[in-house]
């Protein structure tokens, strides 16, 4: 539905009542930084990690607040067992979209990696506040860290 009202807003429609008018050169560079996190999306899925990676940090450049594209970040970084700082692209996504539970479910993988298993619990009843649908999904926090591997949830 965002995305729809920017689209009509482009062709001289008037915004939805919900949203104030965008500037258009905003307008223009949020739905660029749309399309990067697509892309990058979409080589994620083929595991170009790599060409993943750059679509993801041209979308950051031009929304420094898109969620997904640090999650997404987090993800590559953590197959590439770059731990801290996906950690800090895992905590900025949760801070963008606190309501998120599939980003605070990557920390909680993430933290069972690092054999954080403390936080990892934490964390993860954090993530069943949020979404109920989790519950139970947890049972490797009670196992020795895994030694590969991350939901891209």
């Amino acid at each position: 539905p965002e995305t729809a009202g920017r689209i009509s807003y482009l062709f001289g429609e008037a915004p939805p009542a919900s949203t104030s008018a965008p500037e258009s050169g905003d307008l223009v560079k949020q739905m660029a930084a749309d399309n990067a996190y697509g892309e990058g999306a979409s080589y994620l899925q083929l595991n170009a990690l790599d060409k993943a990676m750059a679509a993801f940090d041209r979308a950051i450049g031009l929304n420094p607040d898109l969620a997904d594209a640090h999650n997404a970040k987090g993800v590559i970084l953590t197959h590439r067992r770059q731990y801290d700082e996906a950690a800090a692209l895992y905590q900025r996504a949760i801070a963008l979209a606190p309501g998120n539970a599939g980003f605070r479910w990557n920390l909680v993988v993430l933290y069972h990696l690092q054999g954080k298993r403390a936080e990892a619990e934490a964390e993860y009843r954090k993530v069943v506040e949020i979404d109920k649908a989790y519950e139970g999904r947890a049972d490797f926090l009670r196992e020795s860290p895994a030694k590969e591997g991350i939901g891209r949830e």
